[in-house]
């Protein structure tokens, strides 16, 4: 009799690997499940949050689970990879997560995840009291979480801020647009959707000028194009002087609006070369685009971001392969979140909220 007992719980709690896939007979809630493996694959990578049920395992086994702590649900867990499963002949899907310093990883249903951007989601360094106005962006492909390859919707940077400013996303416009200039009339029109937009920064205030009306606070986050050889942008003067009336028009629209200034971040040529000190086509470097342009905010009165200045070992040369997608210009999904931490500190100081 003690024989046979040992034998079903040999059965029930250790894995069978079987030709054609992994096998397991797991222990689920009690009841022994025979788990297959049908499909893995690598995915592009996103951010989640964890439902408070979430289990975790390390391994597609799914015999044992990794503890999940309150601190496990304050984090982002970026998803690289995907497994088709069967238990009990039930297809299921799991995603394979990490954590943003890349050390820590498990197997986790797609069920027990959720959006970065939920209600029920509060990081680490989270404000403490909610932040009720309007807020919104115009710009190129950074703040609109183009990767260089990707929209990654929901992951931007500066979803990431609104979350840690601890707002409603219905209450965040974001009217960025990759490829957007500070000179220039474009529109253009999305692929997938057909949607028209406004390009260009003049497009942009032209398209949204009413919305602008109803913001309490918006940040202009462009230039970077305009450095870019052949951009048809002119001289510096010229792209100072253009952004000079865009602002302009901007507080016509809504005297009462805060606007925000983001200064371009860094990028690199395709050899490398860091363009903060590289010469473009009309002889003139990133950095003294990034000085002309913060004259034409400070001229203004209006508050001006660096990210250079505020996170200087974000992005370097050193790291680039790694914090930018492309290597060249565009952040990495892990890269914007803490591109979305830093500027959302610098609204916190402004608006007196304090963190978790």
């Amino acid at each position: 009799m003690k024989l046979r007992k040992l034998r079903y719980w040999i059965v029930a709690a250790f894995a069978v690997l079987l030709v054609g896939g992994i096998a397991a007979f797991v222990p689920l809630n009690g009841n022994a499940k025979q788990v297959k493996v049908i499909k893995t694959d690598a995915m592009r990578v996103h951010a989640y949050a964890l439902k408070q049920r979430a289990v975790g395992y390390s391994s597609l086994k799914l015999t044992d689970e990794v503890k999940l702590e309150n601190k496990q649900h304050e984090m982002a867990w970026y998803r690289d990879k995907y497994a088709d499963v069967k238990i009990d002949g039930q297809k299921t899907r799991l995603y394979h997560v990490s954590n943003r310093a890349n050390n820590h990883s498990f197997w986790i249903k797609t069920s027990d995840l959720k959006t970065i951007t939920s209600a029920s989601f509060h990081p680490k360094g989270q404000a403490l009291t909610p932040y009720h106005g309007k807020i919104g962006v115009v710009g190129d492909s950074i703040p609109a979480g183009w990767d260089g390859y990707h929209f990654n919707h929901g992951n931007s940077y500066f979803d990431w801020f609104g979350k840690y400013i601890n707002m409603d996303p219905k209450n965040q416009y974001s009217f960025a647009v990759p490829d957007a200039k500070i000179v220039g009339h474009r529109y253009a029109t999305y692929a997938l959707s057909g949607n028209r937009v406004g390009q260009d920064l003049k497009s942009q205030i032209e398209q949204h000028k009413g919305q602008f009306q109803q913001l309490n606070y918006l940040y202009v986050a462009i230039g970077v194009n305009d450095y870019t050889n052949k951009s048809g942008s002119g001289s510096l003067k010229h792209i100072a002087k253009t952004l000079s009336e865009r602002l302009d028009w901007l507080q016509k629209l809504n005297p009462k609006m805060m606007i925000i200034g983001i200064l371009p971040m860094n990028r690199y040529t395709y050899k490398g070369n860091d363009c903060s000190n590289f010469k473009n086509d009309r002889d003139f470097t990133l950095n003294e685009e990034r000085d002309a342009l913060r004259k034409v905010y400070d001229d203004h009165h209006m508050a001006v971001i660096d990210f250079n200045e505020l996170a200087p070992e974000l992005i370097t040369p050193k790291n680039r392969l790694a914090t930018l997608n492309d290597g060249i210009l565009h952040p990495t999904i892990r890269t914007d979140q803490e591109l979305g931490r830093v500027l959302a500190q610098t609204f916190e100081d402004k608006t007196g909220q304090k963190e978790s």
